[in-house]
């Protein structure tokens, strides 16, 4: 009789499974980093061009990045207006996706951060969940 599989069922994701996609995630910040101690939502979309759009409480004026899936590894970079006196942050996360109960992929991962104050660290981790449908970048030109 063939063993219960353990866990979630998993998928490794190749980069056409991410380009032009949104993604929420739930970050826990970790008790020993330097992020405000309660989790918060965000979002990211993975496009293209390698760049990247951020929402929820990473987003706004002037921040953006860039995401690459190098092997078995996706890193998204979020980058800020201020460069090093404010921070960059590392999102890295195995490719290897779980498929959750709704039928969406999810990834775990590590957030590694850095600014003029503090030193390299992994301050939290999250869980990002793809929603569905597929985004690009409106150019303004019909």
């Amino acid at each position: 009789e063939p063993a219960e599989p353990e866990g979630p069922p998993t998928q490794l994701l190749e980069t056409s499974d991410l380009v032009n996609t949104r993604w929420e995630l739930l970050v826990v910040p970790r008790e020993e980093g330097w992020l405000p101690s309660d989790d918060f939502l965000a979002e990211v979309t993975l496009l293209a061009d390698g760049s990247v759009v951020w929402g929820g409480a990473v987003g706004g004026p002037g921040t953006g990045g860039r995401w690459t899936l190098n092997g078995e590894t996706l890193e998204i970079i979020r980058t800020t207006p201020l460069g090093l006196v404010s921070g960059r942050d590392y999102y890295m996360s195995n490719a290897l996706a779980e498929v959750t109960s709704g039928l969406q992929l999810a990834l775990r991962g590590v957030i590694r951060s850095y600014n003029a104050i503090y030193p390299v660290a992994v301050v939290a981790d999250f869980v990002a969940v793809r929603q569905s449908g597929r985004f690009v970048r409106d150019s303004g030109e019909d």
